[in-house]
């Protein structure tokens, strides 16, 4: 990693940047707010190290380092108030019991990461093709002159996924839904 290299060479300045530029680019990669959270430790920036790691929990919820690196924070500057706010936020995504059902903070911990992830991982087609079968209206929705009453949702996925999209024959389902 270049800001490894940058910090042995103790060119801090350049660490922060390159850090908070990769963050730019890969904005759900956790472990750069946990690096560039703990640069910013190391220059006395306790306030924006904790911006930081909250913001990685924001964006990356099912990612328990983060919540790690926040409660190591808030034991530095002996934050108890904040451990304790911290130990609740994280007992309510993480259950200590399997067989408990998620509770609500948990299961929009799973959405956001599948949103998140269906957004920059699908290919392309996939999430337009979602957002107008999706969209509600009066009119019947067509793609390609075709009604989506008439379609097949799950072999549709499945052909575009696979890269079988040729075949609209195999799209169509044979009775009603």
């Amino acid at each position: 990693m270049a800001a490894q290299i940058e910090e042995k060479m103790d060119n801090h300045g350049l660490v922060g940047l390159i850090l908070r530029r990769g963050i730019e680019c890969a904005p759900g990669d956790a472990a750069l707010y946990i690096a560039l959270a703990e640069h910013e430790i190391s220059r006395g920036k306790i306030d924006s190290a904790r911006e930081l790691l909250e913001k990685g929990i924001e964006i990356n919820p099912l990612h328990a380092p983060l919540y790690h690196s926040l409660a190591e924070l808030e034991a530095r500057v002996f934050n108890i108030e904040g451990l304790a706010k911290l130990n609740k936020r994280a007992a309510e995504i993480f259950q200590s019991d399997a067989n408990a059902p998620p509770t609500d903070r948990a299961m929009k911990a799973w959405g956001q990461q599948m949103k998140q992830g269906r957004s920059t991982k699908m290919p392309d087609g996939i999430t337009a093709l979602a957002e107008k079968i999706g969209v509600e209206s009066d009119e019947p929705t067509t793609i390609a002159g075709v009604s989506m009453d008439d379609v097949d949702l799950d072999s549709l996925v499945n052909n575009v996924l696979c890269g079988f999209a040729g075949e609209s024959d195999m799209m169509l389902q044979e009775g009603p839904v």
